[in-house]
């Protein structure tokens, strides 16, 4: 009956209603955009410091590599590899994307490498895939889990060449598809299958470039040197793919000069190699986040800024709408109501106003992003929808519990 009453006191005001329900309908839009940005925020936060936290990172490039250089070039660039990989001083990781093609098969676009590349070899076609290719300190800086299988062994890291059959992981995703001892033939190769990857695996990408920063590795192929066909190859894929010279934060900077110093020396000694350089990475690490945590507070302050002046507005509404509703409280009590029970049909007028302001965000949502809608964050907001109309409902409720009765009923007669 309560909810009755509290909908002929919506319906009487109807203009007044749908203007406020069309204000709380944004308001509570920007509350749900300003909890999933929260929780981005959030997420590279914490990409950020399991990454490289208390850590000075600089990524090794090339103004210009000749693959025609003499062979003995390439063995002397693949040892400043090796030396630098054992380095106490700082520790050299690569993980490079070598464009690997494997044989299309049922949805690979969720594979597939940016470019949508595609070839036709002996009648078949193949597709650029993601593909990682690490090296053995990637491996201990930023350890791997599988969910079957194994990961590499310490030999699977060493760099052979023309390996016809060489060992991969693979992405949790790929496990639709594949399972542990298959084999899948990439390039003019074989990759033969030793570990899954367990669900959300992820890894540090090249942190230079948007939206590449940080990888979820669900559709990766993950290789090593072994995958390398030639010494070509190795050069090629780690001068001018994703590599990082990481120090730790207590290094001086001195010292950490010194050492760049020393690599890029002995890089542009070898005359394959034309101006070997660092670039200090530190400005890009966090950008993602810094410019996430921009947006967000410009989000709260819009949802924050457009819901205390919609509640201030319907509170007004309320408070007027009691003093003008005195001779049908009148009524109500002379029919054996109570001020209690007006209170409560207030309460879900209120409640009522929020709650199909909520539906109706809740609508939107849904037609924007359908199937991905997030319904963790739909449910906290509907508790932060209960929240305000609680807080909204305190000063028109004192107000109606300090009528009195008897000046409510004299002023119906």
């Amino acid at each position: 009956m309560k909810i009755k009453y509290a909908l002929m006191g919506i319906s009487s005001r109807f203009f007044y209603s749908f203007l406020i329900i069309t204000q709380l309908t944004f308001g509570f839009y920007s509350i749900y955009e300003n909890i999933n940005m929260y929780k981005r925020v959030n997420s590279e936060t914490n990409k950020v410091e399991r990454f490289f936290k208390d850590k000075k990172a600089y990524k090794l490039e090339a103004e210009e590599f000749n693959f025609n250089a003499n062979s003995s070039n390439f063995k002397t660039i693949v040892d400043i590899f090796k030396t630098m990989e054992k380095s106490k001083k700082y520790t050299f990781v690569r993980n490079s994307g070598s464009g690997m093609m494997i044989p299309t098969f049922n949805n690979y676009k969720q594979f597939q490498a940016s470019g949508e590349f595609h070839a036709v070899v002996d009648g078949k076609t193949y597709f650029q895939t993601k593909d990682m290719c690490i090296n053995r300190p990637y491996i201990k800086m930023y350890p791997l889990n599988v969910q079957k299988g194994r990961m590499f062994t310490d030999d699977e890291f060493n760099f052979i060449g023309d390996n016809n059959v060489f060992p991969i992981i693979i992405g949790a995703n790929y496990s639709k598809y594949f399972k542990v001892g298959d084999k899948i033939p990439m390039d003019s190769r074989i990759g033969k299958i030793v570990g899954i990857l367990k669900e959300n695996e992820y890894s540090p990408g090249d942190v230079s470039q948007i939206g590449e920063r940080y990888v979820n590795l669900n559709n990766y192929i993950i290789s090593t040197d072994a995958s390398y066909k030639n010494e070509v190859s190795l050069c090629d894929s780690t001068l001018f793919n994703t590599n990082y010279i990481i120090f730790d934060n207590s290094t001086e900077q001195s010292e950490i000069n010194s050492e760049l110093s020393k690599i890029k020396k002995a890089l542009n000694a070898v005359p394959a190699i034309r101006n070997a350089n660092m670039r200090d990475l530190s400005k890009y690490i966090t950008q993602d986040r810094d410019m996430l945590e921009e947006q967000y507070e410009i989000i709260s302050i819009t949802s924050i800024s457009v819901i205390i002046f919609v509640c201030i507005t319907f509170i007004i509404s309320i408070l007027d709408s009691v003093d003008k509703r005195k001779k049908e409280y009148g009524i109500h009590i002379m029919s054996g109501g109570t001020l209690s029970d007006i209170a409560k049909i207030t309460y879900w007028e209120i409640f009522i106003t929020f709650f199909i302001s909520y539906v109706i965000t809740g609508s939107i949502i849904y037609y924007r992003d359908g199937k991905l809608i997030n319904i963790n964050s739909l449910i906290l907001l509907f508790i932060i929808v209960l929240i305000i109309s609680l807080a909204a409902a305190v000063i028109p409720v004192i107000k109606i519990f300090k009528l009195n009765i008897n000046e409510l009923v004299k002023g119906d007669e």
